[in-house]
């Protein structure tokens, strides 16, 4: 603006004036400085903001460069200025350009100034300065006011005041029109003038509502889409709190966040996930197809050894298995009635099965090309009557109860077909192997009613096919790794999903609000259909994922995969029952940093942060005992192996710092103490024969101690850091002892009375305040806490370690065998909240227990290896049932 201003400027100097002339007040022009004062200054203001909105002052230049001084002056006395919504209607040419400097449309740009802008503007430009705004503050206010939808003051002036003004400006003109003309004429003048003046000022307000209510649409937009913007973002967050980081507090406050209107699939899947894992099922084979019961009860899939499966789409109980094709099964539908079940693959033919009797009641040949999964699929109309199949360029509908072919629709490359019927049943989407899609009249047959424009040049196959529930989108799964979706009225390209893979599989949700894909990158997708953005990325197959199905209720969806899994991706409110925990401890004070089971499995001693050891009866969760020795802190708490005593070690925080105290688990009373001074002791355990007591501690010693009486036997031996853990093999043959420094040494345990060095020495990163290290039931092998967040299992008689298990998030601060023989299941958990249980065999994951919102610091097996104990910093302490490791938990 200033360099406007000064390209534009003319200083003159004729008496006491100076100024620049097109910004000069009246009253400056009047060539005297006595009427000039602030009020001046708003005039040049307004001239600016008048400059500002059309893009030109109110006297232009040119006029101003071709009229003499003393016009000039006169001019900007008596000329009354067009208002900024005139000046722009007649800009002519001018005004495209001057919208596009306001990336606006020339039309919208002059309703926008026209009503109050218009009002502002020429209240500050008033040839009378006692009409002006009083400050410049009192201008701004009012312009803050039209931005904030509040009435300003400004308001157009008055049929009278105008009169005057042009009384002024014409006395000889007035004088001779008053003695002319009649009073009457004068009235009907006067009315005249006012009536346009509120025609006009009705316009301007109406057109100044309209542009507010534009305005206003334009703004709810904006926050709509803003508000829909963050609650995806919370969405990703949450998913990424869960899947990644196992961070079920952030998840679940993420999910809070999110406004309840928004929520939809992604956000009660998450919410379920938070508590529950989706459910996996195996099968012995790659699985190529996958369709829900019209119920939702069933699931059917298609094996790649030629056997048509359905299962329970709850538990995962096969209930039939049909031998349908030789070679393999490339697809699988549903009838709408839910009694048959279609089916096409290696033998070139489309059967259906009668699920009643398990006996086949249709047959019709496709000419199927024997290329396994590779996209051709079977489709039952939605009223059953027809049934729909193709390949080798040809696509057949038969009336399958009448056992006749009812049309042929030809056209396509001579390779697999997929296709979909439209849900009122009156178009069929096909697609071949080159990329054509074509929509078809399923119900006159003949010539395609259209071919969806760019799909044949594209040359990547278009390998399953999906309508909206309304019909009027039509989603294409495409090698060319994207969804393609497509208006079915225009065949207008709406959107391009792009995935990392070959797009295999694509389904939409009963509303029609969500759609999902898969394909080669083995990553199941949840897209918003309205908008084609990408809400989550369903992770866990690990093979390429060729069907996708959503559950006719919309909550559920399933994926099957050539890893041999179906996975069903969970969107159901959690029932009670469907609750991982058997019981749910919640009466601590502060943080639970043990957990410790009798030997008979019936109580649960836990302890930890600034409270006392409690004992719980393990049947009913009530507390039965509470130990009050140790008020500061319990580190550790340890049975005797006979049930009798419960030690602890912590610190109580008087003259004796630390301590561990052994009671009478039947009585409550203190038996004996060992005094551990300023010097914390971490760590305590009993020999299997419960002769002995060992404990660790801060000055990184491993001492031997009489368990009857109290008194010192010895020191086993040291470490280089402070001793976090001690643990007995079950069979009393070997001792571990776990250090700060991340080393875990190995003791003859048969020689507790005599100093010793150490049989071997792991290095396994296990820092953690908690006892994470465990023996297998056969003393043969032994868990650790090992670095970057795994557990480690290493060979106790070789010190080989045998596998790493990797799935954590965070520091491992526990780890338990389960007290089966073979200890086939190993239990961890830590910093990232969940519980994690292993196959110590395979290495495998096989359960997540999500429940806890805080570092889980201690897990323990129930004696007969049924339920599994967890304490955490949340102050809870959780009991898991585990007696269906290994299966799909029933519901």
């Amino acid at each position: 603006t200033e360099q406007k201003l000064t390209e534009r400027t003319l200083f003159t100097q004729f008496g006491t004036m100076v100024g620049t002339l097109e910004y000069m007040s009246p009253e400056q022009a009047e060539m005297s400085a006595l009427g000039v004062d602030t009020r001046s200054d708003i005039y040049s203001l307004g001239v600016l903001l008048y400059e500002l909105l059309t893009g030109n002052t109110p006297l232009t230049h040119k006029r101003m460069k071709e009229a003499a001084y003393a016009e000039i002056l006169r001019m900007i006395k008596e000329e009354e200025p067009p208002k900024p919504s005139t000046r722009l209607s007649d800009s002519g040419e001018a005004l495209a350009s001057i919208s596009a400097n306001r990336h606006t449309e020339p039309a919208k740009l002059t309703k926008l100034v026209r009503g109050e802008l218009d009002w502002i503007v020429m209240k500050t430009l008033e040839k009378d300065r006692n009409r002006r705004y009083e400050t410049a503050k009192d201008f701004a206010a009012d312009v803050q006011r039209y931005l904030g939808d509040e009435p300003v003051q400004a308001c157009p002036p008055s049929a009278m005041y105008r009169f005057r003004k042009f009384a002024r400006r014409n006395k000889v003109a007035m004088l001779t029109g008053s003695v002319v003309a009649l009073a009457l004429l004068v009235v009907l003048a006067v009315l005249a003038t006012s009536t346009v003046l509120i025609a006009r000022e009705q316009q301007a307000t109406t057109d100044a509502l309209h542009a507010e209510t534009q305005a206003k649409g334009n703004l709810g937009g904006a926050l709509k889409r803003e508000r829909h913007d963050s609650y995806f973002h919370r969405i990703a967050l949450a998913h990424r709190e869960l899947t990644v980081d196992n961070n079920l507090d952030r998840a679940l406050k993420r999910l809070e966040e999110c406004p309840e209107e928004l929520r939809n699939w992604e956000w009660h899947y998450l919410r379920r996930l938070c508590r529950v894992e989706p459910l996996v099922f195996s099968g012995k084979t790659e699985i190529t197809g996958v369709a829900f019961s019209p119920n939702g009860q069933r699931l059917a899939s298609a094996g790649g050894d030629g056997t048509v499966t359905v299962r329970s789409s709850t538990t995962g109980k096969v209930i039939q298995a049909l031998p349908a094709h030789p070679g393999f099964v490339s697809s699988v539908a549903f009838h709408p009635a839910g009694q048959h079940l279609a089916s096409t693959g290696g033998d070139q033919q489309v059967k259906v099965w009668d699920l009643t009797t398990g006996k086949q009641v249709f047959s019709g040949a496709c000419d199927v090309v024997q290329n396994r999964g590779e996209g051709y699929t079977v489709a039952f109309s939605p009223d059953g009557g027809r049934l729909a199949a193709g390949s080798d360029g040809a696509v057949n509908v038969w009336s399958w109860r009448n056992d006749q072919l009812l049309h042929t629709f030809t056209g396509h490359d001579k390779k697999p077909i997929s296709v979909a019927f439209s849900r009122d049943g009156r178009r069929l989407a096909t697609g071949d192997w080159l990329g054509a899609v074509k929509l078809w009249d399923a119900e006159a047959g003949g010539q395609p009613l259209g071919t969806f424009a760019e799909s044949s040049k594209t040359g990547h196959a278009a390998c399953a096919l999906a309508f909206s529930p309304d019909g009027r989108c039509l989603a294409a799964a495409s090698f060319g790794r994207r969804v393609n979706v497509w208006d079915t009225t225009s065949g207008e390209l709406l959107y391009k999903l792009p995935q990392s893979g070959l797009v295999q599989c694509v389904a939409f949700s009963p509303d029609g609000l969500r759609l999902a894909s898969s394909g080669e990158d083995k990553t199941v997708r949840v897209w918003d259909a309205t908008t084609g953005r990408e809400i989550l990325g369903l992770r866990g197959h690990t093979g390429q994922c060729g069907c996708l199905a959503f559950s006719p209720d919309g909550r559920r969806l399933a994926s099957a995969s050539l890893d041999g899994t179906i996975r069903v991706w969970d969107a159901n409110p959690l029932q009670n029952h469907e609750r991982q925990e058997a019981l749910n401890f919640t009466e601590h004070s502060d943080e639970v940093w043990s957990v410790a089971v009798s030997p008979d499995g019936r109580k649960i001693a836990s302890g930890g942060w600034s409270m006392s050891a409690k004992v719980w009866d393990a049947r009913t969760g009530q507390v039965s005992a509470q130990f009050t020795g140790q008020k500061k802190v319990i580190f550790c708490l340890v049975w005797q192996p006979d049930g009798q005593r419960l030690a602890s070690a912590g610190g109580d925080g008087g003259t004796e710092m630390s301590s561990v105290k052994v009671w009478d688990a039947r009585t409550g009373q203190p038996a004996f103490t060992i005094s551990g001074g300023p010097v914390p002791l971490f760590a305590v355990a009993f020999s299997p024969d419960g002769r002995r007591l060992v404990t660790g501690s801060a000055n990184r010693t491993v001492q031997v101690w009489d368990a009857l009486t109290g008194e010192q036997v010895g020191t086993l031996g040291t470490h280089d850091g402070l001793v976090r853990g001690v643990v007995f093999s079950k069979g009393g043959q070997h001792l571990a002892s776990a250090s700060a420094d991340g080393v875990v040494k190995l003791w003859d345990a048969n020689r507790l009375d005599e100093k010793q060095e150490a049989r071997f020495t792991l290095q396994a990163r296990v820092h953690a305040q908690c006892l994470n290290v465990a023996f297998s039931p056969d003393g043969r092998r032994l868990a650790t806490g090992g670095e970057q967040d795994t557990v480690k299992i290493w060979d106790v008689q070789t010190g080989q370690e045998l596998q790493t298990l990797r799935g954590h998030s965070g520091d491992v601060y526990t780890v338990a065998f389960s007290p089966d023989d073979d200890g086939r299941w190993v239990a961890s958990a830590g910093e990232d909240s969940t519980v994690k249980v292993w196959d110590s065999h395979t290495g495998q994951p096989v359960r997540n227990f999500r429940g806890h919102i805080g570092l889980v610091s201690s897990v323990a097996f129930t004696p007969d290896g049924q339920r599994l104990i967890s304490g955490s910093r949340d102050h809870t302490v959780k009991i898991w049932d585990v007696t269906q490791l290994g299966t799909v938990p029933e519901r």
